[in-house]
């Protein structure tokens, strides 16, 4: 009982955890691949800093395996009622994800701000990989269960 109680718990700071790792090795070997100032200029870049095709490969493998492992160590650390807490979660983070987004572009057309058009690309490919990573992290662990338990 307290077993259950301590990994309904302890599922998303968790979760959050291998997300956060996740990142860190990411970018330690994206930093060993291009370069760590490269990776960090990158980053601290609104727009895609000059780098179209790796920062794609850049932006693509961090958010996607980042929010695939959030979900996917989540769903697993839930001891019952994994599918049920699988589609709370996409549904919670994709809000999150669509909130961010629109708060980005509202602050753009709200400030004297403008969005280039590497920044939308930088901004909707960040969306559509965290989006990706939510589901196929939750598909994961949900087919996981389903092969493990029967």
């Amino acid at each position: 009982m307290f077993i259950n109680i301590a990994r309904w718990v302890l599922a998303l700071p968790a979760g959050t955890l291998a997300a956060f790792l996740t990142q860190m090795f990411t970018d330690v070997a994206f930093g060993l691949c291009y370069g760590s100032e490269t990776v960090y200029r990158f980053y601290d870049s609104p727009d895609m800093a000059g780098m179209p095709v790796s920062g794609t490969l850049i932006l693509l493998v961090t958010r996607l395996a980042t929010a695939a492992i959030l979900l996917y160590t989540t769903i697993v650390l839930v001891p019952n009622y994994k599918k049920q807490a699988a589609v709370i979660l996409v549904v919670v983070l994709s809000m999150l994800s669509i909130g961010w987004f629109i708060s980005v572009v509202w602050s753009a057309f709200n400030m004297d701000y403008t969005i280039t058009a590497g920044m939308w690309y930088r901004l909707i490919l960040e969306g559509i990989s965290l989006f990706l990573g939510i589901v196929v992290g939750a598909k994961i662990a949900v087919t996981r269960n389903a092969q493990t338990s029967g």
